[in-house]
């Protein structure tokens, strides 16, 4: 989703109230395995803030256009951003179909592109994420949606069960009856293990060649030397890689 000016890929997120003591922001950090990404809030009342908040998704839906509404409130502080999900810009060259998100995420290392389609070989639609290493290397990673949504499930159900399980140190008897639940988590997180497991070899890392900066950010499939090559340009520097044929 778009997120007032901000683009969330999809995935299971944390969304936390940070505070310095001076400025309070909102965070999104994904279960799988990626940056955290701060969201832009409008801000309402800013006076000193109570001991609990308040959080309200909401849905309007308007001559066919939906619109999500996040608000916050905590004590006289309140915070509303608005959600989007926009149309994906469709680019075809060869075999490869791209759907490019219209708006690129400002990360210091990964970068969500889009999804990508081409390889006849069962993957179907992969997330594209551009990930800069230390040393100046490039890669393309080209992931299943359903492989990091597993992963980030096993990651949160294993993470109540630990929250529940700390609950009954020390007590003879489960009054709350806590341990069935703690049973369900478990067994969803090896539900979740065993899909990961299928899912081994279905991702894959390009690795790519630099490219200079340029003046503005840019994304477009090429073909090159009868292979199909996905450009990035950018303020910081882009790269380039050659699309796996098989």
């Amino acid at each position: 989703v778009l997120w007032d000016d901000v683009w969330v890929p999809p995935g299971i997120y944390r969304i936390a109230l940070v505070s310095d003591g001076m400025e309070v922001r909102l965070g999104a950090q994904p279960l799988a395995p990626s940056e955290e990404i701060t969201l832009p809030i409008e801000t309402g009342t800013m006076t000193r803030p109570g001991g609990a908040f308040r959080a309200i998704l909401s849905e309007r839906n308007a001559e066919g256009v939906r619109t999500g509404i996040f608000s916050v409130r905590w004590g006289a502080l309140y915070w509303e951003a608005k959600l989007e999900a926009p149309a994906l810009s469709r680019r075809v060259v060869g075999s490869w179909t791209l759907q490019e998100v219209p708006v690129r995420s400002d990360a210091e290392t990964e970068t969500y592109l889009g999804i990508l389609t081409g390889i006849d070989d069962g993957r179907g639609e992969l997330e594209a994420r551009w990930v800069r290493l230390k040393g100046g290397e490039h890669r393309l990673r080209l992931e299943r949606r359903q492989r990091r949504l597993s992963f980030a499930l096993r990651r949160e159900l294993g993470a109540r069960a630990r929250w529940l399980e700390t609950m009954l140190e020390g007590v003879d008897d489960d009054p709350h009856q806590l341990k069935p639940r703690i049973e369900n988590y478990r067994q969803q997180v090896a539900d979740h293990e065993r899909r990961l497991k299928a899912l081994e070899g279905t991702s894959r890392e390009v690795v790519g060649k630099p490219r200079p900066a340029a003046s503005s950010p840019s994304l477009r499939l090429a073909e090159l030397e009868g292979r199909t090559v996905l450009i990035i340009e950018d303020p910081r520097g882009g790269a380039e890689f050659r699309l796996p044929t098989q």
